[in-house]
């Protein structure tokens, strides 16, 4: 009967465990290269992607930049901002129709996000982890 109970117990953890790891590969944040911030906490990158935190440590403006639905996106949305796409999309229609935010750069994918970030020097996105390249430099995202 012990052993069941371990092993149930085990199956259980692996379960559990495995989205996270999974959703944590979709995506990495990206900065400008010359950028001097090198990490986040999740809360940080949150309140950033909510337009809540709205500039850099030296006081420069963040830029932020999305991608259009891909699955980077749907990861980031989830993982970080604990939404849906649908509903964070709404959240910044409604930011807008109040004038209580400026909506971010919304762009097609990987390889916009990266020249964009590239040629931004207050831009902060997020793309597929395989195609970071030293055009970028990847944050590290602390809980």
């Amino acid at each position: 009967m012990r052993y069941c109970l371990d092993v149930i117990l085990v199956v259980l953890l692996v379960a559990v465990s495995v989205p996270e790891a999974a959703r944590a590969a979709d995506y990495v944040l990206v900065v400008n290269r010359d950028n001097p911030v090198r990490t986040l906490t999740e809360q940080e990158a949150r309140l950033m992607f909510l337009g809540k935190k709205t500039a850099w440590p030296d006081g420069r403006s963040v830029t932020i930049v999305l991608q259009d639905g891909n699955k980077a996106h749907s990861s980031f949305v989830q993982g970080v901002l604990h939404r849906s796409s649908q509903q964070y999309d709404i959240y910044w229609k409604k930011a807008l129709f109040t004038g209580t935010a400026i909506p971010p750069r919304i762009l097609k994918g990987d390889a916009d996000v990266k020249a964009f970030v590239a040629t931004t020097p207050t831009a902060v996105g997020y793309i597929s982890p395989e195609t970071v390249d030293g055009s970028v430099r990847v944050l590290e995202v602390r809980q």
